[in-house]
């Protein structure tokens, strides 16, 4: 009895050791970032997998478990093979998604201006999802093309989007480029969708695995762009902040960073604010201070919150931040002018 309690205990605690690993695992050898299909005029549906590979091992083939459904979610049958699952197979070599340029090449964006950061870019051929409705083509959602600019940066683009950067973990984990087209696995006028239920992954080496279940599709499979267009984030800003005076007036910047605008505009956001840098002719920071006290007041120490509420407020409210007042005018807690007889 003694002898069974003791590998019971060992069993539940083997258990409890393994959750989190288990939850905290490797990434499986493939994952399914993309799906579409194209039908013929006699009903015959293609399917199509975009999908990254994972693994550090080459792998050899990839058999898709396919299957069809209807517009309602019920599994259709081909009308002549009558099956309403298939098994459609890739073959390799198949090497591990790792995101770069596939040019050394550059193109030139002719609508972009001389100093646009994305006039000079190169094709890298990779691929990125998106479901914000903002950015959708006819609804159903897109995927865009990435490309580099001239300082290694990448960047998504293509219809109804403007070029965004990508997030670290976008780099690391949502980025694809392999693709498999399979020529009329079905033939069935009702079909409107096809789900992958099952990867089975065979390496260069022979060995094998399976992923299947929630594993199959890539949690970026619906995904919206982490970043905001950089148009978008640099006008938010466009009050205290332009590359161009940020370089000016911190001439310490141009030997680390240049005319990398995306760096230059996220040492502002995560340093330039902080350490009181001005990063335009149309704020200084010093003089904002000593024209509005009720801010300091307020604010103290903490730089960037006087770079916000000129931004949010201080701006439309006429507060002065370029130049000195006239000795005689003051600004109550309120934002209001008044002038002492």
């Amino acid at each position: 009895m003694k002898r069974f309690l003791t590998i019971a205990v060992t069993a539940f605690l083997c258990c409890l050791l393994a959750v989190p690993c288990f939850a905290a695992g490797a990434k499986p050898a493939v994952e399914v970032m993309w799906t579409d299909f194209s039908m013929n005029s006699v009903g015959g549906v293609s399917p199509q997998i975009w999908y990254r590979s994972n693994s550090d091992k080459p792998i050899k083939y990839i058999e898709w478990h396919l299957t069809a459904y209807n517009a309602v979610g019920d599994p259709v049958k081909c009308d002549i093979r009558n099956r309403s699952s298939i098994i459609a197979e890739t073959v390799g070599p198949i090497y591990k998604t790792v995101l770069h340029s596939s040019s050394t090449t550059p193109y030139t964006k002719t609508y972009c201006a001389d100093d646009d950061p994305f006039k000079t870019s190169y094709y890298t051929g990779y691929y990125i999802n998106t479901t914000n409705p903002a950015l959708y083509h006819n609804g159903s959602g897109l995927k865009y093309t990435i490309d580099m600019d001239s300082f290694g940066n990448y960047y998504a683009s293509g219809r109804n989007l403007d070029e965004t950067f990508l997030s670290a973990d976008e780099i690391a984990n949502a980025v694809y480029k392999d693709y498999s087209y399979f020529e009329i696995c079905w033939y069935n006028f009702t079909i409107a969708d096809f789900r992958v239920t099952k990867a089975e992954v065979i390496f260069m080496d022979g060995s094998k695995t399976v992923v299947s279940g929630n594993s199959v599709y890539s949690p970026y499979f619906n995904h919206d762009l982490d970043n905001k267009p950089f148009t978008t984030q640099v006008n938010q800003y466009s009050d205290v902040y332009n590359y161009k005076d940020y370089l000016n007036y911190n001439p310490d910047l141009n030997e680390a960073l240049g005319n990398n605008q995306r760096a230059l505009f996220e040492h502002f956001i995560n340093f330039g604010m902080k350490e009181g840098r001005q990063g335009s002719s149309k704020f200084n920071l010093d003089i904002y201070k000593a024209n509005n006290p009720d801010l300091v007041a307020l604010f103290g120490d903490d730089n960037v919150r006087y770079y916000e509420h000129f931004i949010s407020s201080g701006k439309a409210e006429g507060r002065i931040a370029v130049s000195f007042k006239a000795p005689n005018t003051v600004r109550n807690a309120k934002g209001l002018s008044e002038t002492l007889s």
